[in-house]
C-alpha cells in the first residue's frame, strides 16, 4: 500500500474513533462544564468521551458485556444526557448548540492537533501497512485484548480458544489492569470495522492530539494565559521529541491517561474555586477516567492539583470560610473519584505495585533522561545507536541552546506570562519537586521517564506563556523602561531577543522530533514487515479447525506473538513462547488440519499428532 492509501484509512479510522468519543462526551460536557467553559464544549467533549467509554467498559466488562453489548447502552446514557443539557438549555433560553471557540482561537488549535496527528502516525507511512511502530512489546496485550472484549467478557475470557496471548491477559497481573483507552478502541473499532492491529496507530495519535485540547483549555480559562502563548505552549507539547517517542513506542495506558490530565485539573480549579455541583462532578468523571485508564497517571494529577490547591489556600489565608470551602470541595473531589473508580483502585496493588516495588527496567532503559529531553530540545531513544553523542556540532548548540531558552520562558511564564501567576507558581514548583522525588527518592530510571512524560507536556504550556509574554515586550509600544542590567544594550537587541529565543526553542525542538522520526521511519520495532504477508495467509486460511504451532526457537518472541494475535480466534498446539508468555498446549494423537513451522524445515515428529501441509505463509515461515 502507498502513502495516498495508507493517509485516508488512518484518516477514516480516526475519525470514526473521534466520532464516538464526541457522541459519548458531548451531552456530559454541555451537561456538567461550568458556564465558564462554554466555549470549550465541542474540544473538550472527546474527553468526557473517553472517561465515559473508560468506566463504562472497565465495569461492563466485569460485569459479564462484552463491548458489542456495552456500545449501545453507552450510547443510549449519552443521549439522555445530552437531551438533558438541552433541556436545560432551553429552559434558561440559551442556544441549543454546543459552544465553540472563536475561528480565529479554533481554526490554529486544530492545525495544531491535525499536525500532532500527522506526525504520530508518520513512521507508518513510510512502511506501507497501518502496524505497531516501536520497540515496546506490551501490544502483545493491547491489541488481542480490544479484540477479545468485543466478543468476550472479562470474566468470559477464559472460554476464548487456548492462545498465549489469551494465557497473557488472564494473568493477575494483567488482568487486573484497567485500560480505558483500549475499552474505547475496542468500541470504536465496531464502527469503523477493523481490527485492533489497523486502529492503533490512529488511536494512538488521536490520543496524542486530544491531550492538546485540554491542555489548550486550561491555559486559557485556568491560568489566563494569553491566546497566542496557549498556542505556542500545546505547540511545544504537540513537537516534544520524548511524547513523540512514548507515542511510537505504544504507551497505551499513559497516553489515555495523558489525553485526560489537563483537563481533569482544569475542572478541579473550577471544582475548587466555584463549588457548584457541575463543576465538582465533571472533576470527578474526569479523575475517575484517569483512574480507569492509567492508574499510576494519578500521581501526577495529585501533584499538580496539590500545587493548584496550595495557590487557592494562600489565596484564602485570610479568609476562614473561605479556606475551609476550598478544603471542603477538594475532599468532595477525590471522594468522588475514590468511589466512581473504586474498581481501578481495588485492582491497582495487584496491577502495578509489582512492577514499581520491583523497579523492572523495561526496553532497558538504564540511565536517567537529561533536561534537554524533558523540554524537547533534544531527540531521547532507548537504543544505543541513537545517543545524543552522535549529534553534529550545530544539534549540539540546539540542544543546550533550547534548553537555556527552554528555562528562561519557563521562569518569564510563571512571574509573569499568565493572569494567574500564584497558580502558576504552586502548579509548576510541585511538578517540579514530583520530578525531583522521582530523581532523587525513587531513583528509577524507568520509573522517570515515564514520570517525566504524565507532566512535561504541563511545564511546556507555561513556556508557551512564557513566550506570549516575552513577545509582547519586544513590541516598541510595550517596552519596558531598560533596568540597569539592560543599560547600554541597544532596544533593538531587547526587541530581538525574544524572537531569537523562540527561534531557538522551535528549531532545537523540530530537529529533535525530527530525529526521533528517522529512528522509526526504516521499519516498525516489534513486529517486522515480514508480519504483513503472515496475517495476509492467516486471513486466506479456509480449513476450520485448530493450528499446529512449531517450537521452533527463531519463531518464538513477538513474531509469534503476532501470530497468535492473527490466529485468536482458533485453538493452537504446540509447544512455543511469544516475547511475554510461553504457551504449552499438546493433545496426544490430534491431527490438525493446519500447520506453521520454519520454511525449509520439516516439523517435529515427537509432537503427538501428524499435521497435514500447510497453506500459505510469510518469508520466515510457512
Amino acid at each position: 500500500m502507498s502513502i495516498l492509501s495508507i493517509l485516508p484509512a488512518a484518516l477514516v479510522i480516526s475519525a470514526g474513533q473521534l466520532l464516538l468519543l464526541s457522541v459519548a462526551g458531548l451531552g456530559a460536557a454541555r451537561l456538567l462544564l461550568p458556564p465558564r467553559l462554554h466555549a470549550h464544549e465541542l474540544t473538550l467533549a472527546p474527553l468526557f468521551g473517553l472517561a465515559l467509554l473508560a468506566l463504562a467498559g472497565l465495569y461492563g466488562s466485569h460485569a459479564g458485556l462484552t463491548m458489542r453489548q456495552i456500545l449501545p447502552l453507552v450510547l443510549v446514557l449519552a443521549g439522555v444526557l445530552l437531551v438533558g443539557a438541552l433541556v436545560r438549555e432551553w429552559s434558561n433560553r440559551r442556544r441549543w448548540w454546543p459552544g465553540a471557540l472563536p475561528v480565529r482561537e479554533l481554526a490554529p488549535l486544530l492545525m495544531t492537533m491535525a499536525g500532532t496527528w500527522l506526525l504520530a502516525l508518520a513512521p507508518v507511512l513510510t512502511y506501507g501497512t497501518l502496524m505497531p511502530i516501536g520497540h515496546n512489546w506490551d501490544v502483545e496485550f493491547y491489541l488481542p485484548l480490544a479484540d477479545y472484549l468485543k466478543d468476550y467478557s472479562a470474566l468470559a475470557l477464559d472460554q476464548a480458544p487456548p492462545n498465549p496471548l489469551r494465557d497473557l491477559l488472564l494473568t493477575d497481573r494483567l488482568a487486573s489492569r484497567a485500560m480505558g483507552a483500549t475499552y474505547a478502541q475496542a468500541m470504536a473499532d465496531l464502527i469503523v470495522y477493523r481490527e485492533a492491529w489497523d486502529s492503533w496507530v490512529p488511536m494512538l495519535a488521536l490520543l496524542r492530539a486530544l491531550t492538546l485540547a485540554g491542555l489548550y483549555a486550561l491555559l486559557r480559562e485556568g491560568l489566563r494565559v494569553p491566546k497566542y502563548g496557549a498556542l505556542a505552549g500545546v505547540g511545544l507539547a504537540g513537537a516534544n521529541g520524548l511524547l513523540l517517542w512514548t507515542t511510537y513506542n505504544s504507551f497505551g495506558m499513559g497516553l489515555g491517561g495523558l489525553a485526560l490530565l489537563p483537563a481533569a485539573l482544569l475542572c478541579t480549579l473550577l471544582a475548587l474555586e466555584e463549588g457548584s455541583r457541575r463543576a465538582i462532578l465533571a472533576a470527578v468523571l474526569l479523575l475517575s477516567g484517569i483512574s480507569c485508564t492509567y492508574w499510576p497517571m494519578l500521581m501526577a494529577y495529585g501533584a499538580a492539583g496539590l500545587g493548584v490547591g496550595l495557590a487557592l489556600l494562600w489565596e484564602h489565608r485570610r479568609d476562614r470560610w473561605g479556606w475551609s470551602q476550598v478544603v471542603g470541595r477538594g475532599v468532595a473531589v477525590l471522594a468522588g473519584g475514590a468511589v466512581v473508580g473504586a474498581l481501578a483502585h481495588l485492582r491497582a496493588p495487584d496491577a502495578f505495585f509489582g512492577v514499581f516495588a520491583g523497579q523492572v527496567a523495561s526496553m532497558g532503559i538504564s540511565d536517567f533522561i537529561s533536561p534537554a529531553v524533558i523540554v524537547g530540545s533534544a531527540p531521547f531513544s532507548h537504543l544505543p545507536s541513537q545517543e545524543l553523542a552522535t549529534a553534529t556540532g550545530l544539534e549540539t548548540f540546539l540542544v543546550w541552546g533550547g534548553l537555556g531558552a527552554a528555562v528562561l520562558l519557563l521562569v518569564r511564564g510563571v512571574l509573569a506570562g499568565s493572569g494567574r501567576r500564584g497558580l502558576a507558581i504552586g502548579m509548576v514548583g510541585c511538578l517540579l519537586v514530583y520530578l525531583a522525588g522521582l530523581r532523587f527518592v525513587v531513583h528509577f530510571p524507568y520509573g522517570y521517564v515515564r514520570g517525566v512524560s504524565y507532566v512535561n507536556s504541563l511545564l511546556l504550556g507555561v513556556v508557551g506563556a512564557g513566550i506570549a509574554h516575552q513577545v509582547s515586550l519586544s513590541h516598541a509600544s510595550h517596552a519596558p523602561r531598560p533596568s540597569p542590567r539592560t543599560v547600554g544594550v541597544p532596544m533593538s537587541v531587547r526587541n530581538r531577543f525574544p524572537w531569537l529565543l523562540l527561534l531557538l526553542l522551535a528549531a532545537s525542538s523540530g530537529v529533535a522530533s525530527v530525529r526521533t522520526y528517522q529512528v522509526y521511519a526504516g521499519q516498525p520495532g516489534v513486529f517486522g514487515l515480514e508480519t504483513v504477508g503472515m496475517r495476509a495467509a492467516v486471513a486466506r486460511l479456509d480449513q476450520p479447525g485448530p493450528v499446529a504451532i512449531s517450537p521452533a526457537p527463531e519463531l518464538r518472541g513477538p513474531y509469534m506473538g503476532a501470530l497468535a494475535y492473527a490466529l485468536r480466534t482458533r485453538e493452537l498446539l504446540g509447544v512455543t513462547a511469544t516475547g511475554y508468555q510461553p504457551f504449552v498446549n499438546t493433545r496426544a494423537g490430534t491431527t490438525p488440519p493446519i500447520r506453521h513451522h520454519p520454511r525449509g524445515r520439516r516439523p517435529p515428529a515427537n509432537m503427538g499428532w501428524q499435521p497435514r501441509p500447510a497453506s500459505g505463509g510469510d518469508g520466515r515461515a510457512a
